[in-house]
């Protein structure tokens, strides 16, 4: 019996047969080509399979979904994609029950977790919310955070995350770490706080706030560019320092208090094709009008 060709998804056959078996070792999996689909299927160890086409998911290589013909497929993979509605990072079936703590949120690329041991810091799951379309999130009540496996000091980053901030929070937070903030994701406003307010022009009322929004930070060297739902930047300057990225909920100043959503995390700025790609599987998942970015 001759032995499954080993490949990665970068190198994998570009012209399969259906029916054509390969092991992915960046991922550790069997991959089947689907002639029905035109698409491959990829296989956990349990044999449970891996990837269903999903022609509405984030499609990227080494990800649980990754065909280049996708109509969400980026050029860049992400380093960390942390989603609600796949909270075990592999599929739905693990999802926990409403108001649920999370010990560990685990991520869709390398399934690598943010966790918290501490029970009364650990996030409830929220398995649909009607503001965002009737999709799952994670609840942080202004004491939660989670520490990531390995903490990251990319260069240049692009930093997206879909969430909302509860009612009278005027900040709102996601992954961050020792300088993460100067990037602008919180808008500095009183010497103190890095915080959304409406005298900086983010939002008009107080009611957007605390709807589901796509905030969007791209920094390249030191250019540091920040957009809310696509379309120009709100914010541009220069962030001096390195970026460290080491927690989730917790930006070295302020808690999260709201529901995230979903979490893209690139270790490079993205091209505006791969961001508009990304922005636009957002806002179709979670009903939210985006433009493209300016």
């Amino acid at each position: 019996m001759s032995s499954v060709p080993t490949y990665t998804g970068a190198t994998r056959p570009t012209s399969p047969s259906a029916g054509d078996a390969i092991y992915l070792s960046d991922v550790n999996r069997l991959a089947i080509y689907d002639g029905d689909i035109s698409d491959w299927r990829l296989f956990n160890s349990d044999g449970v399979v891996y990837n269903a086409a999903a022609p509405n998911e984030l499609h990227y290589t080494g990800g649980i979904y990754d065909s280049p013909s996708a109509s969400y497929y980026l050029e860049t993979a992400p380093i960390y994609h942390l989603d609600a509605s796949i909270i075990n990072g592999q599929d739905g079936s693990g999802n926990p029950a409403n108001s649920s703590a999370i010990p560990a949120w685990v991520d869709r690329v390398n399934l690598v977790s943010g966790t918290q041991a501490t029970a009364s810091k650990q996030a409830l799951y929220v398995p649909s919310d009607s503001s965002a379309n009737n999709k799952a999130g994670v609840r942080f009540d202004g004491t939660d955070f989670y520490s990531l496996d390995s903490s990251l000091s990319p260069a240049s980053v692009t930093y997206i995350v879909v969430t909302k901030s509860d009612p009278t929070i005027t900040y709102s937070v996601g992954l961050s770490g020792s300088q993460f903030q100067a990037s602008y994701w919180f808008k500095y406003t009183n010497n103190s706080d890095y915080v959304f307010g409406a005298s900086k022009g983010n939002f008009t009322t107080q009611a957007q706030l605390e709807a589901p929004n796509i905030y969007i930070v791209t920094r390249a060297g030191t250019a540091t560019e920040f957009r809310i739902n696509g379309g120009a930047a709100l914010w541009s300057g220069t962030q001096v320092g390195a970026v460290t990225v080491s927690k989730l909920g917790y930006n070295h100043l302020n808690y999260h208090t709201g529901v995230i959503y979903e979490i893209v995390l690139c270790d490079q700025e993205l091209t505006d094709s791969d961001l508009d790609t990304t922005i636009s599987y957002l806002g179709n998942k979670y009903g939210i009008t985006t433009s493209a970015v300016s």
